[in-house]
């Protein structure tokens, strides 16, 4: 059990007790409350409520070092100009509690210049100002910047393939859907993997995002028949219920740059973090 008292201005529930414990995740906090094992001056509530000066709070859990409970920001690399992070899997990239709260405590104008899904892990850059923000977004854009990728997939894969589709975004259901034609509202999307090895029934790839869309590697592998495992949005319950990935089995494990002007001084550089995908 967790137990404080509050002292300050009147402030939410939510951030109240992350700044009291700011191991604990957004994530399980949210489903402390869905449980009501959250307590405001000894009643049971299950939304995020004001707290004013002076309440008790008592949580039903305990602070643990797993992914459920503990995120953890390693910084890979830092200048003057950009963070690289390792980002872990169940933390987003903006929101109330994210890598961009995080980053802000050391660097009060960081902004995010690109995305991952909350539950890919890997790297991920960030600029210190708006002026590199934009600038690495731009070298983003022209694939100056290559974004390398580490995944099991269900089924055995070729050697090596480029595939190459349209994606069109379903924002009513919140995915994504590809079309091997382009159809109204579609983009083009390039997709390079090449097959690191095939295990029993399933296979580990690095991935060369060529372009980047929103969800584009989930959906890409998936729609030729090699869902990403423990994915629960593109892949199907039957062929993760065979694996044991709780989350889905994606890394960004390497950053290559080819860039030029004020990120000069970065050509050529490239950062790279291990997987344990790499070791199955």
């Amino acid at each position: 059990m967790l137990e404080f008292r509050y002292k300050g201005k009147t402030t939410t529930l939510i951030k109240a007790v992350l700044s009291n414990y700011p191991a604990l995740s957004y994530s399980h906090l949210r489903a402390l409350l869905r449980k009501k094992d959250v307590l405001i001056d000894g009643v049971r509530v299950k939304e995020d409520l004001p707290l004013s000066d002076g309440a008790t709070v008592r949580l039903y859990t305990t602070i643990h070092t797993g992914d459920n409970y503990q995120y953890k920001v390693d910084t890979v690399y830092e200048d003057e100009n950009i963070f690289v992070f390792n980002k872990p899997k169940g933390l987003e990239v903006e929101g109330e509690i994210s890598l961009i709260t995080y980053a802000k405590r050391l660097c009060p104008t960081s902004i995010a210049v690109h995305r991952l899904d909350v539950n890919t892990d890997g790297l991920i850059i960030v600029a210190k100002s708006r002026k590199l923000a934009d600038i690495l977004k731009f070298e983003i854009k022209n694939r100056r910047i290559e974004k390398r990728y580490v995944c099991a997939v269900y089924g055995h894969t070729g050697e090596h393939k480029r595939l190459e589709s349209y994606l069109k975004k379903d924002s009513t259901n919140g995915v994504v859907k590809v079309y091997d034609e382009r159809v109204e509202g579609s983009v083009k999307i390039i997709t390079e993997y090449t097959t690191i090895k095939n295990l029993s029934d399933y296979s580990i790839l690095d991935v060369n995002l060529i372009t980047g869309r929103t969800h584009q590697i989930r959906a890409h592998l998936a729609y030729v028949g090699h869902p990403i495992l423990g994915d629960g949005k593109y892949g199907t319950r039957a062929i993760n219920a065979k694996f044991p990935f709780k989350k889905q089995a994606l890394t960004a494990y390497k950053l290559i740059f080819h860039t030029d002007g004020e990120l000069g001084y970065l050509n050529g550089r490239s950062f790279e973090i291990d997987s344990q995908l790499f070791h199955l």
